[in-house]
């Protein structure tokens, strides 16, 4: 009887190690993320920098895409004069902390006038589970 307990004790403890010492994993925040790209692309970046920097950075991104009113994160989006917003880009930095069962990943958006201007952006943590 006493072997079962303690081989249920280790069954049921390793899980919860393994959980509690995967919670512990993080990286950058949303917020420094968002304090990085405002010093290192500030409004009136090109399209060209942009790239450039998300590409140094190993940040995957998508190319620019046409439609942002499609996007729900642009509608939440506060900007004056969003109808000079012409184009997007995606950009994703994955498994940037872990939550539990939630991995945590940063999402930006980067918006840019018919020009190719950098206009706006917006970066928040997103998380996605097993």
């Amino acid at each position: 009887m006493k072997r079962s307990r303690r081989l249920l004790l280790i069954v049921c403890a390793v899980p919860t190690l393994v959980l509690v010492g995967q919670s512990c994993r993080s990286g950058p925040t949303a917020e420094q993320i968002d304090n990085q790209l405002a010093l290192q692309l500030p409004v009136g970046s090109t399209e060209t920098q942009v790239t450039t920097f998300l590409d140094a950075q190993r940040i995957e991104h998508s190319e620019i895409l046409k439609h942002p009113e499609n996007e729900s994160d642009f509608r939440e989006l506060k900007l004056d004069n969003k109808s000079r917003v012409e184009g997007f880009m995606i950009g994703m930095i994955r498994n940037t902390d872990q939550r539990g069962l939630v991995t945590g990943n940063i999402q930006i958006y980067l918006y840019f006038d018919n020009k190719g201007f950098l206009v706006a952006r917006s970066v928040k943590w997103v998380g996605t589970s097993m």
